[in-house]
């Protein structure tokens, strides 16, 4: 009987919980938000912090002020690069 992998090891739990906003980088790295305002409350993608302005800066959507923001977590890694299969034959 084949067993599915157990995917939900400590890294990969650790990795995707909200962690509060107080411990969140502020040196440029994007990061996902969780924001709760009286028009919105859930996940926000891609937001770093702009010291100058202090504000949480979207890539390419709206700025998010401080006070909306309660939690953050790290951006997933991107997918494993699959191996390559190069189809040779062995060498006799």
């Amino acid at each position: 009987m084949n067993k599915t992998p157990d995917i939900s090891t400590d890294g990969v739990k650790q990795m995707m919980e909200w962690l509060p906003i107080e411990s969140a980088p502020k040196d440029g790295t994007i990061i996902d938000l969780f924001i709760k305002s009286d028009s919105y409350s859930g996940r926000s993608i891609d937001y770093y912090w702009q010291a100058k302005r202090k504000i949480w800066r979207n890539v390419r959507g709206p700025d998010v002020h401080p006070r909306n923001v309660t939690h953050w977590m790290p951006q997933p890694g991107l997918p494993a690069r699959p191996e390559t299969n190069d189809h040779k034959e062995p060498k006799p």
